[in-house]
C-alpha cells in the first residue's frame, strides 16, 4: 500500500518499477491518494494502466475510509526521494502496519529492524529487494512491533515525557 498525497517527490514511479520487478500473481500494489498536480496525476494514471497487479484510487481518501486501505495491506511502502517528517509512516504504525522506506531523513529513526524495512537508495534495485524481503518477514511480529512503536508516540506518553523534562529543568 502507498497511501497519501500523490506527489513527485514521493517516488511513485520508483515504486511502480520496483513492484514490476518482483510482481507475482499473489501480490497487489494499491496506490491511493489525491494528486495535487493534475498533470502529474495523469502521468501516474498512465503508468499504472501499463502495469499488471496495480490498483489506483486517485482522489481524496476520506478519513473514515483510511482504515479499509490500512487493514487490507500487509505493508505500507513510502519510497520518498526526500523527507523531513512522515505522518503516513506514523499512521501506518498506528494500524500495526510495517513500513518500507528509504534510509533517508526521519525514516532512519522511525523504522527499526522489527517494524519495517529501510533500504539504501544508492543501491540499484534496493527498493525491489526490500519489497521482496517483505514477503519473508514474520508479519505478525512486524505488526506487533509497529503497533507497539505507535503506542510510544501517544500524546499522553509524549506529554508526560515533556512534563518530566520541564520539571527536571525547573528543579
Amino acid at each position: 500500500l502507498f497511501l497519501g498525497q500523490v506527489r513527485q517527490y514521493k517516488g511513485i514511479e520508483d515504486l511502480l518499477d520496483a513492484y514490476e520487478a518482483i510482481r507475482d500473481d499473489t501480490s497487489l500494489l494499491l496506490i491511493a491518494g489525491r494528486a495535487r498536480d493534475e498533470s502529474y496525476g495523469r502521468e501516474v494514471e498512465v503508468a499504472v494502466t501499463q502495469r499488471q497487479g496495480v490498483r489506483l484510487h486517485l482522489g481524496v481518501v476520506a478519513d473514515d475510509e483510511v482504515q479499509y486501505y490500512m487493514r487490507a495491506a500487509d505493508v505500507c511502502v513510502l519510497p520518498y526521494r526526500q523527507v523531513t517528517t512522515s505522518g503516513a509512516a506514523i499512521l501506518a504504525f498506528s494500524f500495526g502496519l510495517p513500513v518500507i522506506a528509504p534510509r533517508v531523513g526521519c525514516f532512519v529513526d522511525l523504522i527499526g529492524d522489527e517494524q519495517g524495512i529501510v533500504y539504501d537508495t544508492a543501491m540499484p534495485g534496493a527498493l525491489a529487494e526490500a519489497l521482496s524481503m517483505a514477503r519473508h518477514v514474520d508479519l505478525n511480529k512486524a505488526r506487533q512491533a509497529a503497533l507497539a512503536y505507535a503506542q510510544t508516540l501517544d500524546w499522553a506518553v509524549i506529554g508526560s515525557q515533556h512534563a518530566s523534562l520541564y520539571h527536571s529543568l525547573v528543579s
